[in-house]
């Protein structure tokens, strides 16, 4: 993974995030390399830069319904039954995996979930220069296995109702991503 990985102790991640209750948090991981970017913003100038560039053909409001591999390349069909041939093909597709790849879906283990988001007024003085997660939320990257102490967060009991009803927590602050994403854009 290329994030440095820091775990820290409860009393440094309450000197960094003084709204943590310290009744709750054992502790925190810190990925200070993480981005978590705006990906509705960062795919609305990203796609029209590398069009411009020259690096892919972007057909918008075109709904995909087959991807299949042939020779070396991939022949995309799209609903109107128009097919484009390329040598790559990038699929950002979310729950429609289920629809472009059925047997893939079926074999992967994945299932589908309802995501609820709620956009918030920033609190004062509340700055989060990362994402911070719950512990069961973060249990959900495979890439955090990788860490030393994940043995210590997974063997962490959850509560009862958290774990059956699938309930995580994600927060982020889109300021500080969003001048991740133009920094990124920049270059």
């Amino acid at each position: 993974m290329w994030a440095r990985r820091w775990s820290t102790r409860l009393s440094e991640a309450c000197y960094r995030y003084p709204f943590i209750q310290p009744s709750y948090c054992a502790g925190a991981l810190l990925f200070p390399d993480d981005l978590a970017p705006d990906l509705r913003r960062m795919l609305r100038q990203l796609i029209p830069r590398l069009a411009r560039q020259g690096v892919l053909d972007y057909v918008p409001r075109t709904t995909v319904v087959a991807v299949q591999r042939s020779g070396g390349g991939c022949i995309v069909t799209d609903a109107r039954g128009d097919r484009y041939a390329a040598g790559r093909v990038v699929v950002y597709d979310g729950a429609d995996c289920r629809i472009l790849f059925p047997d893939l879906f079926a074999a992967s283990g994945l299932r589908m979930c309802k995501l609820q988001m709620m956009w918030t007024a920033p609190r004062p003085g509340a700055v989060l220069p990362h994402a911070v997660l719950s512990g069961l939320s973060i249990r959900r990257y495979p890439a955090v296995a990788s860490c030393p102490s994940y043995g210590l967060l997974r063997d962490q009991p959850i509560d009862v109702f958290i774990r059956d009803h699938g309930i995580h927590l994600y927060t982020s602050c889109s300021k500080v991503c969003r001048a991740h994403v133009d920094a990124l854009l920049e270059k």
